[in-house]
């Protein structure tokens, strides 16, 4: 049905005054709807549910009359696809560019009437598009996975976003009256895709242009360190960077010599517990040091083609000798014992090549034991499969091939587990942490066979050891974009039990990073996804590594791994939430009290509250000094059973399978580990004013008391 022009100036004239009660515009907790016509979902619906959901923006489709009915009680963002603003009469579109006339913020797609309206304009050329770049990323170029064939616009009111690979634009951001908006001048992806092939910091833009933010986060990332990339970096600095990138393990590389490094090792540690973040040795055998390679050429692991495997940064050893094994496991000893570790990450233990036999420069091993120990059990020695004038030769004898690969995975298996019966009955200090990191894929048996991993073996290890099992993103998977984290994580599920921890290690590199992707590294929206996705199917999710991370991205990695906690805001001070996991939520408004399910909570900082996994009601006091408790947890490195604040002490329970680390704002007299008198070590950060509390891992309720 069409509308005259004297009605439609009626509509508007009282939506003008609706508006006018009800508008008043917030900046945390937005919501963001989609419009669909009748029916008809966008194309684009899913894509941008994937990426703006990565980091905790929840949209929600609605018809053009159910959003101007709706209560603007609250910041406001309305996405106009181009498949759904192409469908709009004038005046529907003339209704929506009213909203944000008087303050709504706007996101759509195409030249269309809508677009018009905003004043963009269509010239009579067109352009082909490869590759974009963003004016806050122009060093980082956005590659087109296919090329697009766009009209070229002008907005001459509005500011340049984007540009193409012409210096034409293809984004823009504008004012329009009270409201503004985003402009895209194609669809955000290919419906087919994930929706961060095209715009891939659109969630930047949404959030400095809208003046908007997610509200729900976990500062629980893991992320590896590699000390040769941080020499130069001052280890004070260094870890309250770390710390304000929501990263509260981090796993610190092994390899390096303690004589020469220690005191770098000691400061990176040390200033890592200050700031409340547990810290793992990070250990990358057979490599063991470029020290030890040097000092014994007698224990060099050896490839198939008979040379000292050196490969890539790696400098093998031959563990399966028990010498060198021995010799090892003395210097592990030094460095576990000489340092404060939370734990210790035994990652990727296994055998190169990821092709297999039909890479001999780096198929190993060939070291002179296994070559002496398989001529025992097979009658021949395992460098004939590589020799083409023997029998064995691998493009004659399948048979042969097959049992020497045989024979890598059972070599494989009981060197892990002589490494782990080593950390558990050596004598070591404590019962450390154990992470065992492997690359297996759990689709592709000919891959394990390549690199000597039997998946079921290493699922017995872990029953046997109860480490963490941290899977190593498999490249062959990439292809299936963040998706790959759901088949992944079910299926270490299904082989580990619902029981163990898992966690998914995310390798944030180039290699093997050309087209189809849009970026030469996982940044921006994909690294949002990448970073969801893994969050809600595995415990734990661990980044390689802190420096190849694109700094702005640290930003709202924080938001990416609270995706499973669900919020629903009641109003400015009142909330619900249904939580799987402990999270922080946080506020615009100075937090002075807080109370969960009526009872007063002393686990919060100024800006934001700690919340208990489970159900809850949380009620943020504003401005108010009657219930604020002066004792305090104002952070924590484990999810919460429960918190009971009596005005002398605080009474914490958790139960976590590692160290836990409590921050506090003032030093507690006295603590009580299960109602036992315990002395718990304190590290006290002279630069915030905080007290750490290292706590023992396991079911525990602890009591803190200070005087007031």
């Amino acid at each position: 049905m069409k509308h005259s022009p004297k009605k439609i100036q009626i509509l508007l004239f009282l939506l003008s005054f609706i508006l006018a009660l009800t508008s008043v515009y917030a900046g945390i907790g937005s919501r963001i709807y989609m419009l669909k016509r009748e029916n008809r979902q966008s194309s684009q619906f899913i894509n941008y549910k994937n990426s703006l959901g990565s980091v905790g923006f929840e949209i929600q489709q609605v018809g053009l009359n159910e959003f101007i009915s709706l209560n603007k009680s609250g910041e406001m963002i309305l996405i106009v696809p181009g498949d759904i603003a192409s469908l709009l009469s004038r005046e529907a579109s003339e209704m929506i560019a009213f909203e944000v006339r008087n303050g709504c913020r706007l996101i759509t797609e195409e030249y269309t009437g809508l677009s018009a309206i905003l004043g963009i304009e269509q010239t009579d050329e067109h352009d082909t598009v490869e590759y974009i770049r963003d004016k806050n990323h122009p060093d980082i170029q956005i590659n087109y996975k296919y090329a697009l064939d766009l009209s070229i616009v002008e907005c001459p009111k509005g500011e340049i976003l984007c540009r193409d690979n012409n210096e034409n634009p293809v984004a823009f951001t504008g004012s329009f009256g009270k409201g503004k908006f985003i402009y895209l001048n194609a669809p955000l992806d290919n419906p087919k895709e994930f929706g961060y092939g095209r715009f891939p910091f659109l969630h930047e833009t949404v959030t400095a242009f809208f003046d908007v933010k997610p509200f729900v986060k976990r500062n629980k990332l893991v992320a590896y360190l590699d000390l040769g990339y941080h020499e130069t970096d001052e280890p004070v600095e260094l870890m309250k960077r770390i710390k304000s990138y929501g990263i509260s393990e981090l796993h610190i590389s092994g390899w390096y010599d303690i004589d020469k490094y220690g005191e770098q090792y000691k400061a990176l540690a040390d200033n890592a517990h200050l700031n409340g973040i547990l810290v793992y040795l990070w250990l990358e055998l057979p490599m063991v040091t470029s020290e030890f390679w040097n000092a014994h050429p007698e224990w060099r692991e050896r490839t198939a083609l008979n040379k000292d495997a050196h490969l890539d940064w790696r400098k093998l050893m031959s563990l399966e000798s028990p010498k060198c094994f021995n010799e090892v496991a003395k210097y592990l000893k030094k460095l576990v014992h000489d340092f404060e570790w939370d734990g210790i990450d035994i990652a990727e233990f296994y055998f190169e090549s990821l092709e297999g036999p039909k890479m001999p420069a780096s198929f190993t091993p060939m070291s002179s034991f296994v070559r002496n120990d398989y001529k025992r059990k097979y009658d021949y020695d395992p460098i004939e499969i590589f020799n083409k004038s023997s029998k064995y030769y691998i493009g004659k004898n399948d048979k042969a091939v097959q049992e020497f690969l045989d024979y890598r995975v059972e070599l494989c298996t009981n060197l892990n587990r002589k490494l782990l019966k080593f950390f558990r009955d050596e004598n070591l200090d404590k019962a450390y942490d154990i992470y065992l990191t492997q690359i297996a894929n759990p689709f592709d048996e000919k891959l394990n066979k390549n690199i000597g991993v039997d998946a079921d073996e290493f699922v017995k290890l872990q029953k046997e050891f109860g480490f963490t099992m941290q899977a190593e993103d498999p490249y062959p998977l990439w292809v299936l974009g963040p998706d790959r984290y759901a088949k992944i994580g079910s299926e270490y599920r299904r082989m580990l039990g619902s029981e163990p921890v898992l966690t998914v290690d995310i390798n944030i590199v180039s290699e093997g990073r050309d087209n189809p992707y849009p970026t030469s590294v996982q940044t921006g929206l994909e690294f949002t996804q990448l970073l969801s996705c893994a969050s809600l199917n595995a415990d734990r999710v661990c980044v390689y590594a802190v420096n190849t991370v694109h700094p702005s991205d640290y930003k709202f990695a924080p938001y990416s791994l609270a995706v499973m906690c669900k919020v629903n805001r009641l109003s400015e001070t009142e909330f619900t939430s249904e939580s799987p996991v402990t999270f922080v939520l946080e506020s615009e408004k100075h937090v002075s009290a807080v109370r969960i399910n009526g009872k007063k909570w002393a686990c919060f900082t100024g800006q934001s509250v700690i919340v208990p996994k489970g159900s809850n009601k949380i009620e943020i006091i504003h401005d108010s000094t009657d219930d604020k408790p002066e004792f305090r947890i104002t952070d924590i490195s484990c999810d919460i059973q429960s918190c009971d604040y009596s005005g002398r002490n605080i009474t914490l329970a958790y139960y976590e399978r590692r160290g836990v680390y409590v921050t506090l704002n003032k030093k507690p007299l006295r603590a009580l580990l299960n109602g036992k008198e315990t002395e718990l070590p304190v590290y006290d950060n002279l630069n915030t004013g905080e007290y750490i509390i290292s706590c023992p891992k396991g079911r525990n309720t602890i009591e803190f008391v200070t005087e007031l």
